[in-house]
């Protein structure tokens, strides 16, 4: 499993799988800040809605989850704009899985593969299943 290093603060556009480590090695590294800039577009800008900023939702929902190590799993192409991974994680104590879904969008409710950004469905990784 991958343990933490630093997180680059500018990212120009990245692959769906380098965003994903982007964004857990800022969970790693507890910078929900950085987590939040790693998060798809339509989430970002609509999936947040209880909380005052998208940021407040991200720490609220991993502030109690250390995340200790991870390792991610093979590709699952979902469709032509967004891919899942399993990933491995010790959060805390305890070993988990969970699945993260990884979106290319170019504007809220707009996959473009071409010309879009990826990021992270942070609701998909909050999916925990917990191991023994």
């Amino acid at each position: 499993m991958k343990k933490s290093s630093t997180v680059k603060r500018k990212i120009k556009k990245l692959n769906s799988k380098k965003t994903l480590e982007a964004f857990l090695e800022a969970w790693l590294a507890k910078d929900y800040e950085a987590m939040t800039k790693r998060c798809n577009i339509t989430w970002v800008i609509d999936g947040w809605s209880f909380f005052a900023t998208a940021t407040d939702f991200i720490k609220a929902s991993f502030m109690h989850l250390e995340l200790k190590e991870y390792k991610i799993g093979h590709i699952e192409r979902i469709g032509e704009a967004m891919m899942a991974y399993p990933v491995e994680v010790r959060i805390n104590t305890r070993k988990a899985t969970f699945k993260a879904n990884v979106l290319c969008e170019i504007a809220p409710y707009s996959p473009d593969v071409l010309n879009g950004t990826w990021g992270v469905n942070p609701v998909s990784v909050t999916q925990i299943k917990w191991i023994g």
